[in-house]
């Protein structure tokens, strides 16, 4: 086959590939955007403990870390008088996912929540407190309103100021106001952000904290403590920079009436949920999975805790069940045992009947899928063994694993990370792309140098040639991309009916995406840059010639004359 048609075909298909990974992206970003499974619409519990105290305030503290917490002298006062956490939140970490982590009990690739723009579609404690008459009210940050407007708190004051929190927050709490109180301070994180610090030896973060102090002191003064149970819980954990921190913790304080006085230790944020349920008489949230603090409550040995857990145990059984049906899974779950002693045993029970149903619907979807995955399998293989069979396949085997050695160095310096901390994931858009399509392109220029370098040591000058050569570095590239994401939706499936990928799987799958998008909508350009960087190679670094010149020049003359006259 001749160069030319060869190097047209071979960017035809590249640009199809990139046209391919962009439908890909898009119909995955709109599935993971879209999430709502089909369980979320099953039988809530319908009823819940009896509650340990007649108003529940909870007051999410945006941005406050643990050892800044133990400094402050109104978070100070209020450990001494209740129980003091350390709560573990799960990634992604953001303010509005954690929150709808906290109200929720659920992973944030169960509830849905990843992004700053999302709504809360799953069962929560607003929802749940409603369902049984609970009155409910609260204010705070815009995003957080955002959140809850899929009707959890409809009602939602927005306010802009530690001052207008304060006032709303006046209204809220007198003695006709609502049971449950949730109050959002966003102030703090607000203040870090602009100030790019979280250092107490900046005297702008100790101005910072000292406000914050003073709001939450204001907030405390309008507390009826014989009535009411106040929870102060970080969502955010932040490093001394002022960033998100993944895998870190924040801080959770709680005092007042069914609070248990005196109480250390550490909990996840999924633990939250049903330990607001048990104070506030609340039904625990459908999809929790969290176990409730029973140390930290005031309820003893015996029928008051064990109804706490046999709340939990029944939500959690219900959950289970839609999640069975949403996928098929034609099995009954065990009855919720009498005796709450077993309910680790009953818990990990459920969990595995779920974990099978899932293996067993990604099983049926691997099954379908794979007579074509295994026809598509054995053709890029064949395709493999032709090009690294070919007089280039050296220099692209060089190309590829330099593309994929620069583009992690490039990623990994610039902040990326296959998890929620990527740079641009929480606000979706220009940086994101930016920011996964850059490491992409810088890997693709030093893959096509050394490409280059490499064909012209091997003495091919033919431009057409140097071209083709590029052009199949590129789709091996490509290819070899585009394997981890068919092991990736072949894991998961395609169709989130009960949760969504880990959000590392989710980063690595469009990282992916876009890398394939990158190669084949600028294979042109690449495959320019493997033949000029050829040619300047062989221009400053000439091949060392072998024997006599004179002699190598006659045979090239009597060569071209023979191919003339053939």
């Amino acid at each position: 086959m001749r160069r030319g048609p060869a190097v047209f075909l071979l960017i035809c298909v590249l640009l199809a590939s990139a046209y391919g990974a962009q439908r890909v992206a898009r119909e995955g970003a709109s599935r993971v955007t879209g999430f709502t499974p089909t369980h979320m619409t099953g039988i809530r519990p319908p009823a819940g403990p009896p509650p340990l105290a007649q108003r529940v305030v909870v007051i999410l503290a945006e941005g406050l870390r643990p050892d800044d917490a133990r400094l402050l002298p109104t978070v100070d006062w209020l450990a001494q008088r209740g129980a003091q956490l350390s709560v573990a939140v799960p990634e992604p970490g953001y303010a509005v996912p954690a929150a709808a982590t906290l109200l929720t009990g659920a992973q944030p690739e169960v509830h849905g929540v990843l992004l700053r723009d999302g709504r809360l579609g799953a069962d929560n404690l607003l929802a749940a407190a409603q369902r049984v008459g609970i009155s409910t009210g609260g204010a705070g940050g815009a995003d957080l309103g955002h959140l809850l407007q899929g009707g959890a708190l409809p009602g939602w004051e927005v306010v802009g100021t530690p001052q207008a929190l304060v006032e709303k927050a006046r209204a809220l709490l007198r003695p006709t106001g609502p049971e449950f109180v949730l109050l959002h301070s966003h102030f703090l994180a607000g203040e870090m952000e602009r100030l790019g610090t979280a250092s107490r030896d900046s005297a702008d973060y100790r101005n910072a904290l000292a406000q914050f102090d003073f709001t939450l002191v204001s907030l405390i003064d309008l507390i009826d403590w014989k009535t009411t149970a106040v929870v102060v819980a970080g969502t955010v954990p932040m490093g001394a920079d002022g960033a998100y921190t993944p895998a870190a913790s924040v801080p959770l304080v709680m005092a007042g009436p069914g609070i248990k006085a005196g109480f250390r230790g550490e909990a996840s944020l999924l633990d939250v949920a049903p330990t607001l349920s048990a104070l506030a008489g609340a039904p625990v949230p459908l999809a929790n999975g969290g176990r409730p603090v029973l140390g930290a409550l005031a309820v003893t040995d015996g029928r008051p805790a064990d109804l706490v857990m046999l709340k939990v145990l029944e939500a959690r059984r219900a959950y289970v069940e839609g999640a069975l049906g949403a996928l098929g899974a034609v099995v009954s779950t065990p009855e919720v045992p009498a005796d709450p002693a077993g309910a680790e045993g009953y818990l990990a029970e459920l969990e595995q009947l779920l974990h099978d149903a899932q293996f067993g619907a990604w099983r049926k979807w691997g099954l379908t899928l794979a007579p074509y995955a295994g026809g598509a399998l054995l053709l890029i293989l064949i395709y493999l063994i032709i090009v690294l069979r070919a007089p280039f396949g050296g220099p692209v085997v060089a190309g590829l694993v330099t593309y994929t050695a620069a583009f992690h160095v490039i990623f990994f310096l610039t902040g990326g990370s296959y998890s929620a901390a990527l740079p641009g994931l929480y606000e979706p858009g220009r940086g994101v792309v930016l920011g996964l399509a850059s490491p992409g392109a810088g890997a693709m220029v030093a893959a096509s140098l050394v490409t280059g370098y490499l064909l012209s040591r091997k003495g091919f000058k033919k431009r057409a040639y140097v071209a083709t050569a590029a052009l199949h570095m590129a789709l091996v590239t490509a290819l070899l991309t585009a394997l981890p994401v068919a092991v990736v939706l072949g894991r998961t499936g395609w169709d989130f009916t009960v949760s969504l990928p880990a959000t590392g799987q989710m980063v690595w799958f469009f990282a992916a995406a876009l890398q394939i998008m990158v190669i084949g909508y600028l294979s042109p350009l690449w495959a320019g840059l493997v033949v000029s960087a050829s040619a300047l190679s062989r221009k400053w670094w000439p091949l060392k010639e072998i024997g006599d010149p004179e002699r190598n020049a006659d045979k090239v003359v009597r060569l071209r004359a023979l191919r003339r006259t053939r």
